[in-house]
């Protein structure tokens, strides 16, 4: 079996980066631990709100998985709650946050403490084979805040309501370069937006900041009673997280490559119009419109011959498409081998083997890693929000997201579109067609079934920020003797992930950077079962359908995944 140590993204794959952190993985090294006795300062517990419990119930047993799992440092004076969609009212409950703050926190009398409580669409959780999974439930992440909590009591005109804000509500996080170590000033910027509650709390969104005193009139057995004090409701917010010494960032995607990457010959704004395939100027969504069919077709092929019937209705469509568009100075300055990722083989490109439903979680593993170098680099994901088909000059227009952040301003888009427009490049990272740069098409990879491997417990910390993971968690799946769901088991979906702290938001995420050294940059990623991990080093060793894949495994795969073509284009089409 393999085992490595997780590499920046930075590092080509043929170099011997570790192919990708994240979904389908095995980890080797780990000293096995009763998650009960494990306590690390942070912690994420799923919760099932569907559950036959009552609330109070249901809140009882979050503050025994939080409580069983965390410890509060003396040296930190401050809180992130972060609770999903549907558990956004058990943040207005004082008594709930005071219960859970005598359970984790140990201050004496008249202490105080900072609390920043936000709701977001879900949190992130690992399944029962180590893999990245998301749901209800609760992820808290004490903190400093002094320096880790900027601005928590400053407000600006409309805070606390959206309909009156100048901005869309969402928390941005700080955290070290995709592909960098550890840095004195986190300089990458992750923003979250946060969930729409008007349905669960009569509000648009739920972010506050409060403050909290030990009273110590409290029962041994129940820990220190908090008393709130002020509470500000907010809109925005910065949490810079804490740094750990070999930590490092990591974007994990789901997406695999439909095309090979294909010079742009004309687009306007954030219109793709043509492309060259083989030296012939051709309507850019010509090759998805053979492509997508045969994707289609195969896949539901080899579910029904697998009968996996519960993913046979992923494998049917629609499926998003995204276009990774590669700038002609990044082209210029790379080699083939770090921006080209050898399309999925469907038949439609020659030397690209047979398809096999296992190889498309496979070829996600060795493309996530070139995505977030290429990203890093000032490239650009941005999906596709219609096109195809057409006839006379609109024949084949895609229309790709023009969006690169949540505070988009009018006139950074005539700004983006005029430079567009006489032929220049952004300077600023927005990513706007221009002649002369190249774009790569992908879609979302099917996840397998699993193979039975075992949890486990990192001794470490980890950050996840992206969006939902689209995969139901084993528990939902479990069938009775009957055949039926069990969902009257109110205990079904409680678990504990210490170590593990983030948020996810359904709509995307938008990263940035404007460190000069490890690359300014300016994107969006929606697309789903993605997210930016904050980690520390740690063995690794990737699993495939046949096993675990070995280093000779791994370096063929590599020379497979990627084309040594100069031309960038690659082999003649059959």
């Amino acid at each position: 079996m393999l085992t490595r140590r997780l590499l920046p993204l930075g590092r080509p794959v043929g170099s011997g980066a570790i192919r990708s952190f994240g979904q389908r993985r095995t980890v080797a090294g780990f000293s096995r631990s009763n998650p009960e006795q494990v306590k690390l300062n942070q912690v994420t517990v799923q919760l099932n709100p569907s559950s036959t419990l009552s609330k109070s119930e249901l809140k009882e047993q979050a503050i025994k998985l939080i409580s069983g799992n965390l410890r509060v440092p003396s040296t930190h004076d401050a809180a992130v709650i972060l609770a999903s969609k549907g558990l956004a009212p058990w943040l207005d409950d004082q008594q709930f946050i005071s219960r859970l703050l005598g359970a984790t926190a140990t201050s004496r009398t008249g202490c105080r403490l900072t609390v920043l409580t936000a709701a977001v669409d879900e949190v992130p959780r690992y399944d029962k084979n180590g893999a990245f999974a998301s749901g209800e439930g609760i992820s808290i992440l004490p903190t400093k805040s002094d320096s880790l909590l900027p601005g928590l009591w400053s407000s600006a005109p409309g805070e606390g309501n959206s309909f009156t804000a100048p901005t869309r509500p969402f928390i941005e996080f700080h955290a070290s370069p995709i592909g960098q170590g550890p840095r004195p000033e986190p300089s990458l910027q992750v923003t979250v937006p946060l969930a729409n509650t008007v349905f669960e709390t009569g509000r648009p969104h739920a972010l506050a900041a409060s403050e909290w005193t030990a009273t110590g009139d409290a029962a041994p057995s129940s820990g220190q009673v908090w008393a709130m004090g002020q509470r500000v409701e907010k809109t925005t917010q910065t949490v810079i997280l804490p740094p750990t010494s070999e930590e490092g960032s990591l974007l994990s995607t789901s997406l695999i490559p439909l095309t090979k990457p294909r010079k742009i010959l004309s687009g306007l704004g954030n219109i793709l119009r043509q492309v060259d395939v083989d030296s012939v100027e051709t309507p850019a969504s010509t090759e998805l419109e053979k492509i997508i069919p045969t994707l289609l077709k195969k896949r539901l092929q080899h579910l029904n011959e697998a009968k996996q019937q519960e993913e046979t209705e992923q494998g049917s469509g629609p499926v998003g498409v995204w276009a990774l568009i590669i700038p002609k100075e990044v082209a210029a300055a790379v080699s083939i081998a770090d921006r080209y990722i050898a399309p999925i083989p469907l038949g439609y490109y020659k030397g690209l083997g047979h398809y096999k439903l296992s190889g498309e979680w496979e070829l996600a593993q060795v493309t996530s890693p070139y995505i977030g170098r290429l990203l890093s680099w000032g490239c650009q994901l941005r999906k596709i929000l219609s096109g195809g088909g057409g006839w006379g000059a609109k024949k084949g227009l895609l229309s790709l997201d023009p969006e690169t952040s949540l505070e988009t301003q009018d006139h950074e888009d005539l700004e983006n579109f005029i430079r567009s427009f006489k032929g220049e490049d952004s300077s600023n990272g927005s990513g706007i067609v221009t002649p002369g740069s190249y774009v790569q098409f992908f879609t979302e990879g099917i996840y397998p079934r699993a193979y039975g491997q075992k949890a486990f417990y990192p001794n470490g910390s980890a950050y996840a920020l992206g969006t939902p993971f689209e995969r139901k968690p084993e528990e939902d799946k479990k069938k009775n003797k009957k055949g039926s769901e069990q969902i009257n088991d109110p205990k079904r979906g409680w678990k504990a992930d210490p170590g593990l702290f983030g948020a996810l938001s359904s709509e995307g995420i938008y990263i940035s950077s404007d460190d000069l050294g490890s690359g300014k940059f300016k994107t969006k990623i929606d697309a789903p079962s993605s997210c930016v991990v904050v980690a520390p080093s740690f063995p690794i060793a990737l699993k495939s359908s046949d096993g675990d894949i070995d280093v000779e495994d791994i370096d063929q795969f590599g020379k497979v995944g990627v084309m040594e073509d100069q031309s960038g284009v690659g082999e003649e089409r059959k």
